[in-house]
């Protein structure tokens, strides 16, 4: 009897505890930029949406030029030109322009991306994303819950299981679905690990112990708006952070989670995530936690198909399709 693919992805899923690992290509289809097309977006918004007093444009603007003269290049992607900022700026003074630009690059991404948040608001989610609550949605039994990983900044993946009605938390607890954010949310707020107290008693750390809390009664609402103390906001670990645990309690914490899903789970997912090379991290823990299971890999790149083979060797399989033109989208097997 031959198997059709709607049948294998219900028993895959259905049979196997299942940790989905989302990267930007997984948000893209909900209208958020991928990192290769940040640079301009953030830029653009630097340029047409923020009220900067003069001199504030004209060091945010030298700045820019400074980092691309000395790199060789005015083409640098969003991520080359904050590791680019970041290595310029270990010795640098504490006047130089680029401290200017590397700070409004980082603010604006936070706003850039709540603003393509609310506008999630006022239209369905594609069914694309009702389609991967679903498969996130099914166990088998008394199995664990499927769970996220998620390294992309935005709510995408929150937003559509609350659409979808299934319970979430942001750590590994029993009960709801764990989205897991080794690299921090636009709606997380650091207040409390900078010792800053809150009024406002609708804080939930993110899990036990941390410092990293969110607004657990509207946890879709920007808790920073119009840029109010939106150095509070995150954490947000960019391209040239140190993401150390060695440095952070909190974040030791949110890694140590990251790996307990992944290790007690079948089967690793991997839907528009490229696995960089700068993210050592990353590629460290999911190569350590990929080891003797099931791993599919959904990415139209076929140069971040290649590093996922030599990464996780030959076994992987790999689906060159886009997030909402592979199995985890379609509702075919309803």
């Amino acid at each position: 009897m031959r198997l059709d693919a709607a049948f294998i992805l219900r028993y895959s899923i259905g049979v196997r505890s299942t940790t989905f690992v989302l990267g930007a290509g997984f948000s893209a289809f909900a209208g958020f930029p991928l990192v290769a097309g940040l640079r301009d977006d953030v830029l653009r918004y630097v340029r047409e949406r923020l009220d900067l007093a003069p001199h504030v444009q004209e060091q945010f603007c030298e700045g820019l030029r400074l980092a691309e003269t000395e790199a060789k290049r005015a083409d640098l992607h969003f991520e080359e030109l904050l590791l680019e900022l970041t290595r310029q700026l270990r010795n640098a003074h504490s006047s130089d322009p680029r401290h200017t630009t590397r700070r409004l690059l980082r603010a604006v991404t936070g706003r850039l991306l709540w603003d393509r948040q609310e506008a999630l608001r006022c239209a369905p989610l594609p069914i694309a994303y009702e389609a991967f609550a679903r498969n996130v949605q099914r166990q088998a039994g008394d199995r664990l819950r499927n769970a996220i990983v998620s390294f992309n900044w935005d709510l995408v993946a929150e937003w559509c299981l609350k659409s979808r009605g299934v319970p979430w938390l942001y750590s590994n607890s029993s009960g709801p679905v764990p989205v897991l954010k080794p690299h921090g949310s636009i709606n997380w707020s650091k207040h409390l690990q900078e010792g800053v107290s809150a009024e406002y008693n609708g804080w939930q750390p993110v899990s036990r112990d941390s410092k990293f809390c969110y607004d657990r009664r509207h946890p879709f609402h920007d808790p920073f708006p119009n840029g109010v103390q939106e150095d509070l906001r995150g954490p947000m670990i960019f391209p040239g952070d140190s993401d150390d645990p060695g440095e952070n309690e909190s974040l030791r914490l949110l890694w140590d989670q990251v790996e307990a899903v992944m290790s007690a789970r079948e089967r690793l997912v991997f839907i528009g995530y490229s696995l960089p090379s700068y993210d050592c991290k990353a590629v460290d823990l999911l190569a350590r936690c990929s080891r003797g299971k099931h791993v599919e890999i959904v990415n139209p790149n076929r140069e971040h198909l290649q590093r996922f083979a030599e990464v996780f060797g030959a076994g992987v399989q790999l689906d060159p399709n886009r997030f909402e033109a592979s199995s985890y989208a379609s509702l075919r097997d309803e």
